[in-house]
């Protein structure tokens, strides 16, 4: 904590808000023992410099799929973060839409139709699980096999576990309405999420942060960088690592 470049009032200003967020006791110490930030810099916290799940943007909002932007909580949290991020995200997202045609809708027919399909086959099944059911199986398997405590093993029962509720979800789930043919959608989706998020798991074979390996208890220094994506490519997952940016 190096105040050493802030006016009077400034101080002043930011010691009255650390009593205010409950660090009085903090500001009564630094006064008995004579400690002047603004003359002295302090240690005020140690930080495990760590890499944080989430998606990848870089400083214009821009991810790793061409289009899409992001911005406030889905990169970083705070309000501050969202209004600027959100702002610099909008721009540049209006910037590249003019430099790219439409969408040919005929090179897009054969998605349109699965989705229309997978609809169609949702809403018109008569027995099956309804979306309730196929989500409280998905948290089920993702508490018990990629939770607090995770391993190589687990994750692999996993992962063979949550493929099984997936292609289960895909043949035997039921939208009776249009409403809940939102959420089985959502659900198939979650599904999709599940699975990166173990085979994500299963990549980063070192304790970091909330991601606890029983079979690898400790951080690897090797491993100082950004798990940016896992993908797929001729049926099968595929991961991309990323330094973190200095």
């Amino acid at each position: 904590m190096d105040c050493s470049g802030l006016s009077d009032d400034d101080y002043h200003y930011m010691l009255n808000f650390l009593r205010q967020e409950g660090n009085g006791a903090l500001v009564d110490y630094m006064a008995r023992e004579g400690i002047d930030p603004r003359k002295t810099p302090v240690e005020f916290m140690r930080y495990e410099m760590k890499s944080l799940g989430g998606v990848y943007y870089n400083e214009k909002g821009e991810t790793t799929l061409p289009g899409l932007y992001a911005a406030g909580d889905e990169i970083f949290g705070g309000i501050s973060n969202a209004a600027i991020y959100g702002w610099i995200s909008g721009e540049n997202a209006v910037s590249y839409s003019k430099t790219v045609e439409f969408c040919d809708l005929k090179k897009q027919e054969k998605s349109i139709k699965h989705i229309h399909d997978l609809a169609g086959e949702l809403r018109n099944r008569e027995t099956g699980g309804d979306w309730k059911e196929f989500n409280f199986a998905l948290q089920e398997t993702m508490d018990d096999y990629c939770g607090y405590v995770r391993s190589a093993t687990l994750l692999e029962a996993g992962l063979k576990h949550l493929q099984r509720v997936k292609q289960k979800a895909y043949s035997a789930m039921v939208a009776r309405d249009q409403w809940q043919l939102t959420r089985c959608l959502e659900v198939l989706n979650l599904l999709d999420l599940s699975e990166i998020t173990i085979l994500a798991a299963n990549e980063r074979k070192e304790t970091r942060g909330r991601h606890f390996r029983a079979d690898h208890p400790f951080a690897n220094v090797a491993l100082d960088k950004m798990l940016l994506y896992v993908k797929q490519k001729n049926g099968k997952p595929v991961t991309e690592w990323r330094k973190l940016k200095d």
